[in-house]
């Protein structure tokens, strides 16, 4: 199987430092949690497998509360990959 659309979106934390009446991300349930790296990598490896070449770090988040962001971004880099966030940048 191939991708369609080459580029993955793949939230680095559901932790937030801002509380934006427009975000629903309040009232879900799931916990408040950042990713290990070492499945971000996996995800980005299945990713590349399947196509993709743009991984978005970033989802209900901000992916800037990730104390380990860099080490993300720079892992999808060093594939060759582009990376981009959609950050609040506070």
């Amino acid at each position: 199987m191939k991708l369609i659309n080459t580029e993955v979106r793949i939230e680095n934390t559901s932790i937030c430092n801002a509380n934006c009446i427009m975000c629903p991300r309040e009232q879900m349930t799931r916990p408040k949690v950042t990713m290990p790296t070492e499945h971000f990598k996996d995800l980005v490896l299945q990713s590349e497998r399947l196509g993709a070449t743009d991984i978005g770090v970033f989802g209900y988040g901000e992916p800037l509360c990730d104390p380990d962001i860099v080490e993300k971004v720079q892992f999808c880099t060093d594939r060759g990959m582009n990376t981009f966030v959609t950050t609040n940048a506070s």
